[in-house]
């Protein structure tokens, strides 16, 4: 008898839930953008804001930041969400 890897002998289970899968591969993208925005954050905050006293700038970067915050947690919720529910799914 012929020994089939793991992710082959689950395709059958997984393939009427592969847009879940391929949802949460596509929100893993801008998850990695906003987990490495920081960095260029506190750079603007430094460079343009504070050397140039720019106080526009220093107004909505508060702003700024929770939206970064608030759409990093949308992403993902979203993302672990369809990926449990297909895993869940795949499970049952």
């Amino acid at each position: 008898m012929k020994k089939q890897s793991g992710t082959l002998r689950l395709w059958p289970y997984l393939k009427p839930h592969i847009g879940l899968v391929v949802a949460s591969l596509l929100l893993s993208i801008p998850m990695a953008v906003l987990k490495i925005s920081p960095a260029p954050a506190v750079k603007y905050l430094t460079d343009s804001i504070l050397v140039q006293k720019d106080e526009k700038a220093l107004f909505w970067l508060p702003f700024a930041v929770i939206g970064m915050f608030a759409a990093n947690f949308v992403i993902r919720f979203f993302h672990f969400y369809f990926i449990r529910k297909a895993a869940t799914h795949v499970i049952q």
